[in-house]
């Protein structure tokens, strides 16, 4: 699969077979990640995997206990590392910043980048993935299980697994409609409203289509951005 079919047909899989990621497949894709942009081209990103079951089970329970973490191949935890830069600061005199905010700020844009790295090399090897904001419901816990030293930080994790036929048969799931995501020269403010409407209407549509019980998108809005 090259990167324009891989980007065109990138969804969320949450159903994996047993069949194992081959470690050659699993390095090659950690190589592909390494070349990840970063900010500053600091490369405050660092990852780590596991096959590990006991792991990937206790990564599931604190994550919200969700199914396709327990059911996939391979799990990757998508950490911002500032340790080796404070080791770096504190091997020529100097001191890492205590600005923590301006340090989460670095992470929350390179480890999205890498998220999408990951994603996308794993499935030009056909594998499927899904992207877990979850980790950070417990973010001690899975340090600790992880063994993460001071200045370093979870970001997101990743499942890999290979896809279920019917995980790869399923249907994109839509997108808020293109006038109101890009905008020629100035932003068009009265094409939003009407567009999360029609938006939400279409995505209640397919989560019935596919039998899944979902609240509104709008409601999604509101428990996670309204005051």
């Amino acid at each position: 699969m090259n990167i324009i079919e891989a980007i065109k047909q990138r969804k969320s899989i949450r159903q994996f077979t047993k069949q194992e990621v081959r470690d050659e497949d699993l390095e090659e894709i950690i190589e592909l990640a390494r070349r990840a942009p970063s900010s500053v081209n600091g490369q405050q990103i660092s990852l780590i995997y596991t096959k590990d079951r006991d792991i990937i089970e206790k990564i599931a329970h604190l994550s919200g206990g969700q199914a396709q973490i327990s059911d996939c191949s391979v799990f990757v935890s998508i950490i911002g590392d500032f340790y080796r830069d404070r080791v770096y600061h504190e091997s020529v005199g100097e001191k890492l910043t205590d600005d923590v905010q301006r340090l989460k700020d670095v992470i929350a844009t390179d480890a999205g980048i890498m998220a999408m790295v990951l994603n996308y090399a794993a499935m030009e090897k056909g594998y499927g993935c899904t992207i877990i904001g979850g980790v950070k419901q417990a973010t001690e816990e899975i340090s600790e299980i992880l063994g993460l030293p001071k200045d370093t930080y979870i970001a997101l994790g990743l499942t890999i697994g290979v896809p279920t036929s019917e995980a790869k048969a399923g249907t994109m799931k839509p997108r808020i409609e293109k006038k109101a995501f890009a905008m020629q020269d100035r932003y068009n403010k009265e094409v939003q409203t009407m567009a999360v409407k029609e938006y939400e209407k279409e995505l209640d549509n397919w989560f019935k289509s596919i039998n899944v019980n979902q609240p509104l998108y709008g409601e999604v809005i509101k428990r996670f951005y309204s005051k």
